[in-house]
């Protein structure tokens, strides 16, 4: 049986290297976007974003092609704070549903035109639902 000899020579390490102008400005850069990033992250936990409430619009005793429905639905859609205006439609009611950034569902109210107000006067304003 022929034995084999263990090298325990380790390769020797180049202790000359020099970081060039390019790289240092690479590590300052990383440096830099790691710290942004950093700083995002923590103003996302003080500040959080609040994308708005659901406010849920129900009307009985409408017909889906009603178009003071269609008037009703565009004059939620054109106030600024809104967005993401959906609606389902069953057994002649409408559930208008929308994301509002005011909250409740009496500021959006107060922000329609006199005209739609006139049409859908509202039987029950209640925190995010308006019927």
């Amino acid at each position: 049986m022929a034995q084999t000899q263990k090298n325990n020579k380790t390769p020797a390490i180049d202790t000359s290297y020099k970081p060039t102008k390019q790289s240092k400005l690479e590590a300052d850069a990383n440096n830099y976007v790691r710290m942004s990033q950093d700083a995002k992250a923590k103003f996302k936990t003080l500040f959080p974003s609040r994308p708005g409430d659901t406010v849920y619009v129900v009307i009985p005793g409408i017909n889906y092609t009603d178009p003071n429905l269609k008037l009703l639905k565009q004059n939620i859609d054109d106030i600024k704070s809104t967005k993401g205006l959906t609606s389902t439609y069953r057994n002649n009611t409408t559930v208008v549903k929308v994301v509002y950034k005011g909250g409740d569902a009496s500021k959006l109210y107060d922000n329609l035109s006199d005209a739609i107000k006139e049409l859908f006067l509202p039987e029950d304003i209640e925190g995010t639902r308006l019927v």
